[in-house]
């Protein structure tokens, strides 16, 4: 059975790198790990140098690969004073929200607006005092209780 999209893991990489010294095609290699045998032959020639496969080093490749890649910034500038302006007419993260979504804009959840609010009360700001309620907390919801 083909398993979801999942990274390789530095398991598979050796076992990969064994099957390949028994010389097992990809496509029986694929079936051993069940993967795709597109997910094998990308694998290997990503991975490949001029002395082979090496599992180790493909792993270390891949880790690099996926810290380097770029990570979306929402919060950008005009993004931050966007949201100041609208905390300081009142409005609630949720309705920031809605606002930015109605107008066409790139949105970011409630969730990350109160997190940018914590970290400017931790510097000595005071968009929390904008809040409606002036305690507030992120309620934890686990298994349909409120904590």
């Amino acid at each position: 059975m083909i398993k979801h999209y999942t990274h390789l893991t530095q398991e598979e990489r050796y076992q990969i790198y064994a099957f390949k010294k028994a010389n097992y095609s990809n496509a029986l290699i694929a079936l051993e790990l069940g993967r795709y045998v597109s997910t094998i032959k990308r694998e290997l020639s990503r991975n490949t140098g001029l002395r082979g496969y090496r599992p180790q080093q493909a792993h270390c490749l891949a880790q690099n690969r996926h810290q380097n890649k770029p990570k979306p910034i929402k919060m950008t500038k005009p993004m931050i004073a966007r949201i100041t302006n609208d905390l300081g007419q009142q409005w609630s993260p949720e309705q920031i929200q809605g606002r930015l979504h109605d107008d066409g804009l790139d949105t970011v959840c409630p969730g990350t607006i109160y997190h940018f609010i914590k970290q400017d009360k931790a510097n000595g700001g005071d968009l929390h005092k904008n809040l409606r309620h002036k305690r507030y907390k992120q309620r934890t919801i686990i298994l349909g209780t409120q904590y």
